[in-house]
C-alpha cells in the first residue's frame, strides 16, 4: 500500500483478498468499484465470480493496473481447523491475468520494492541484514536480487532433501 501511495498519492483501488489487505490499502487509498487506479489481489478469502468479473472489467475498460502481493501459488496454513495447502496470490491472481491479458506487478515478496521498503524501515543497508525464507523461487531469489544475504529454512515448503533448482541463486547458509 505504501508503494502504491508513492506511485499515485491518493490512489483508488479494488481489492480482492483478506481483511489485512483491505486495511492496508484503506490506510493510503480509497476503495472504488467503478474506475480504480489499481486492481489489487492478495491472499485469503474474497475471490468469487463477482470479484473476478468486476476486476477484469476494470482492467479492460478503466485501464486499471493489476497488482499482486506476491507470486507464491500456494502456502501452508489452516482451513476449517485443519492443516491445508492454501492457494497463494500467484494462484488467485491467475483469473485476472488470463481474463485481461495483463501481467501483474508483484509488490510483495520477490519484488525489490518490498525489500527496499524493509531496509528503509530498519535504517539498514543490504549487507547488514538477512532474509530468512523457506522458498528458493521467491524468498531466496528476491533477497539475492536486492543484494541481501539469504538463509534458507528447509523445514517448510522446501525440504532438505529436495533438489535445489540450478537456475536460482544459492542461499548463504541452510538451517534445518
Amino acid at each position: 500500500a505504501g508503494y502504491l501511495h508513492q506511485m499515485t498519492p491518493g490512489f483508488t483501488y479494488y481489492a480482492v483478498g483478506g481483511s489485512g489487505l483491505h486495511a492496508a490499502l484503506a490506510k493510503y487509498g480509497t476503495a472504488d468499484e467503478d474506475a480504480p487506479d489499481y486492481v489489487v489481489v492478495g491472499e485469503g478469502e474474497g475471490l468469487d465470480y463477482r470479484a473476478v468479473t468486476i476486476g477484469i472489467t476494470m482492467l479492460l475498460r478503466s485501464r486499471s493496473k493489476l497488482i499482486g502481493t506476491n507470486p507464491d501459488v500456494s502456502l501452508d496454513g489452516m482451513y476449517g481447523g485443519r492443516p491445508a495447502v492454501l492457494p497463494g496470490c500467484g494462484a488467485l491472481i491467475a483469473p485476472f491475468q488470463v481474463g485481461s491479458g495483463m501481467e501483474p506487478l508483484f509488490v510483495g515478496k520477490l519484488s525489490q520494492v518490498m525489500y527496499q521498503q524493509g531496509l528503509n524501515a530498519l535504517g539498514k543497508k543490504p549487507g547488514e541484514v538477512f532474509m530468512i525464507g523457506d522458498r528458493p523461487e521467491t524468498d531466496i531469489k528476491g533477497a539475492a536480487q536486492s543484494g541481501i544475504r539469504k538463509i534458507l529454512f528447509t523445514t517448510g515448503r522446501f525440504g532438505r532433501d529436495d533438489p535445489y533448482p540450478d537456475h536460482l541463486p544459492r542461499p548463504d547458509p541452510n538451517i534445518d
